[in-house]
């Protein structure tokens, strides 16, 4: 249990109904991409403005998958949760 609690639990890789796969939990900034706010973004609330002035919001992709999430994950050097029978780790 102690490995449990001193690992990362927050961020996962999981399936949507769609077929596509996704990360879910507590995501670190550095997992989305920046781009530009929609005023969709804007009114719900998931936009910002950068240093620059502009108005972005962070989109966390979606991938055809499982194998593909892994491999952003770890290119943005994110670790994906650390319970060991989570679909992150199968």
């Amino acid at each position: 249990m102690k490995e449990l609690l001193s690992g990362n639990l927050g961020v996962h890789l999981t399936l949507n109904p769609a077929g596509t796969w996704s990360f879910g939990g507590a995501l670190p900034f550095r997992l989305g991409d920046v781009i530009p706010a929609s005023q969709q973004d804007v009114m719900a609330g998931r936009a910002f403005r950068n240093l620059s002035g502009k108005i972005v919001t962070v989109h966390f992709p979606r991938f055809a998958n499982r194998a593909d999430g892994v491999a952003h994950a770890v290119s943005r050097n994110v670790d994906l949760c650390a319970i060991p029978t989570c679909a992150c780790n199968l």
